[in-house]
């Protein structure tokens, strides 16, 4: 049995299930482990360009243990958070631009 790169297999879900609901949205992740005791969790960074200029993008974390690690629970948990990242987006948009404090000399 060949050995599996469990990151690049979680890269590849995660890639997958945001493909899969993007809707031509513009949407980038990341991924890391840590050490939880007692097991290990993945923590995926799922990230949203922000509708203001100049800003930088919408990032919204969530963490999977190892013993949840299948790719249906990924999936879910994936476009759950795109769900949390379009209306953290809709809410910066009904916000509409924030006055930049001016300086008085």
């Amino acid at each position: 049995m060949a050995a599996i790169d469990m990151n690049a297999q979680l890269r590849e879900w995660v890639a997958k299930a945001i493909n899969e609901g993007c809707m031509g949205e513009e949407f980038g992740f990341d991924v890391s482990w840590g050490i939880q005791p007692p097991t290990v969790v993945y923590t995926l960074v799922i990230t949203m360009k922000n509708p203001m200029l100049g800003k930088g993008p919408i990032v919204m974390p969530f963490t999977v243990p190892l013993p949840a690690l299948r790719e249906d629970a990924v999936r879910m948990g994936v476009h759950h958070t795109m769900g949390q990242l379009r209306g953290a987006y809709k809410k910066i948009l009904d916000a509409g631009p924030q006055p930049v404090a001016s300086s008085s000399n």
